[in-house]
């Protein structure tokens, strides 16, 4: 790969500089056009999806049926070319259009357009697979660097994410993969350029980006940092202006206007930024692919030119467009009270305070702050409940054994390590018995293995009532057959539905309230909750930023495992509007 470092840098910056207003305008218009009829598109096939197999939702539970299904087998087929294809054209529209700049010749929206669906016609089935590779590898670093509008809503959940980071083992898989995907990434960055530019299939143009970035990789992260760094500065300039500004307007932080129009205006700056450094990108990687001619052999049509008073009109109109669209959201999250009255659950106790499900955990979790606790139940061979997270003893515990297969005797009372954390495992008895004497509710987590006897669900109950609990705490588990069965039969005990991944809307299922993933919840999901007359509890909520955006949701219940934190942030509603930058940018507009 040529690379005079000096001179591409120059190149670059000259043809962002030049063609800033022309970027600004279309960039904008694509991301209305892909936002809007884009994602109506793929909701619209979506819900194909879920009437041709008969569901409401896609979740982790009924996967395989609706992939068992013909038809909605084919229909999810067709979603995923279409978040494939959208991608592939949100690229092709961005790069042409740099390619265009370069060429000096004249950016046509139809041609361009047509263009990038001619490419995706062209894919048979092995090259489908390779993108679908590619865009694989992406999701882990799906907020950096070619980013779209569609991939940066795939990303790995928390709740993966933060159970791997709890081991050894786990910090070192997650860690080495994401150093791999990142390594790919870079080594793979001109594919979707290139196969936009030339008429070669996707898998030779895999081939070809690996054999530009065979020489000069470093030289190419400098240049592209060196940009990067003198956007994030003008960024952080104007951020700061604009926070200082607001600040002296609105000392007390609490009027509304001033507060949605603070977030409109941060979100057009950093819709700048975020614009700009994937323009740049693009612009640098055309550049070279452009010095190197031997990898493109792409024509386009003849310069015609474009009318300045129009590209400036052009510019306005979407300007407008982008500060109402914006505004409506800052009005909307602003606008909105502080749930002060949120009920905070401390997930398996307080981490900080002692190993997970510990009665050291309970304790802190109680001297935190929190208004329940969630803890794990497993079912022994005996048929008795202790409080237990992992199927398998080995990782706190050190046994390679499962809970299921051993005995009551045999399990409780087993040290268990967590850091600098020792403890006990403990009975679900001795859990309840030291919760009652702190005045403790518990949101008990109910862990089937898939050998329970038939009677499993009168088992619990009969517990629960035995301990004189049955109307005070909540149970809830990922076995929705489980908590309908105890609706049925206990309707006095509060039941819940754990769903880790959910698509689409929430089904007509017999329980009280649902708790959802992070990953999972939207406003749609909450508003649907609300005329099913269910409650919504987010799990595991554990940055004050996230913990900030459920604090002004009309949810039921944080499960964190700070619970003391979650306390902090309500206390906090009088945040400075420097406070309030930072919980935006934390945030990053998810």
């Amino acid at each position: 790969m040529k690379i005079d470092s000096k001179e591409l840098s120059r190149a670059v910056w000259k043809n962002v500089n030049q063609n800033k207003f022309t970027y600004y305008s279309k960039a904008v218009l694509l991301q209305l056009l892909l936002t809007t009829v884009g994602s109506f598109i793929l909701r619209f096939v979506f819900k194909l999806v879920l009437i041709s197999a008969g569901q409401e939702n896609f979740t982790a539970n009924n996967l395989f049926y609706i992939l068992s299904e013909p038809l909605s087998f084919i229909l999810l087929l067709i979603f995923v070319l279409l978040v494939s294809g959208l991608i592939l054209l949100e690229f092709s529209v961005l790069t042409l259009m740099v390619y265009c700049s370069y060429k000096n010749v004249r950016f046509l929206w139809k041609n361009n357009i047509k263009n990038a669906f001619s490419k995706w016609r062209k894919f048979n089935l092995k090259q489908l697979l390779f993108f679908v590779i590619y865009f694989i590898l992406m999701i882990p670093l799906s907020n950096l660097g070619l980013s779209s509008v569609f991939s940066e809503k795939f990303f790995i959940p928390k709740f993966i994410t933060e159970e791997l980071m709890k081991t050894g083992s786990g910090i070192a898989l997650y860690t080495g993969f994401v150093l791999v995907c990142g390594y790919l990434n870079l080594r793979l960055i001109f594919t979707i350029p290139l196969t936009v530019i030339n008429n070669h299939p996707f898998s030779y143009n895999m081939k070809k980006s690996f054999e530009l970035t065979k020489k000069g990789k470093v030289r190419l992260v400098i240049i592209w940092f060196k940009f990067e760094a003198i956007l994030l500065l003008v960024s952080v300039f104007f951020l700061g202006l604009n926070t200082f500004i607001f600040e002296v307007l609105d000392a007390s932080g609490k009027v509304t206007i001033y507060n949605s129009l603070f977030y409109t205006i941060t979100r057009i700056i950093l819709f700048f930024f975020l614009v700009f450094s994937k323009l740049i990108i693009i612009s640098l990687m055309v550049k070279i692919i452009i010095e190197n001619e031997e990898y493109f052999s792409f024509k386009v049509a003849s310069y015609e030119g474009i009318k300045i008073k129009w590209r400036k009109r052009l510019v306005v109109c979407i300007s407008i467009i982008l500060i109402i669209v914006l505004g409506h959201a800052g009005y909307q999250m602003f606008s909105t009270e502080l749930n002060k009255n949120v009920i905070i659950v401390g997930h398996r106790g307080y981490v900080s305070a002692g190993v997970e499900n510990s009665i050291e955990a309970l304790e802190g979790a109680a001297k935190a702050g929190a208004d329940y606790v969630e803890l794990d139940i497993i079912l022994t061979k005996d048929n008795k409940f202790v409080v237990m997270h992992d199927f398998n003893l080995k990782r706190l515990a050190g046994v390679n054994k499962k809970v299921r297969d051993l005995n009551f005797n045999e399990v409780v009372g087993l040290p268990i390590k967590q850091g600098n954390f020792v403890s006990h495992i403990p009975s679900f008895e001795e859990f309840v018995k030291r919760a009652k004497e702190l005045n403790m509710k518990l949101l008990v987590e109910l862990k089937p293995a898939g050998t329970e006897p038939d009677n499993y669900v009168e088992l619990f109950i009969d517990e629960m009532r035995r301990l004189k609990v049955d109307k005070i705490y909540k149970a809830m588990s990922g076995n929705l057959a489980v908590m309908e069965e105890i609706e049925r039969k206990a309707p006095e005990i509060e039941t819940g539905h754990i769903i880790a991944l959910q698509f689409g809307g929430l089904a007509d299922e017999k329980v009280d309230f649902f708790v959802l993933e992070d990953f999972s919840f939207n406003d749609l999901l909450s508003t649907e909750a609300r005329e099913k007359k269910k409650d919504i509890f987010v799990w595991t909520i554990n940055d004050s930023d996230t913990i900030t955006k459920y604090l002004h949701k009309p949810v039921e219940g944080i499960i964190t495992d700070y619970p003391d934190l979650v306390k902090e942030e309500i206390k906090n509603e009088d945040d400075s509007y420097f406070e309030k930058l930072y919980r935006l940018l934390s945030q990053g507009f998810k």
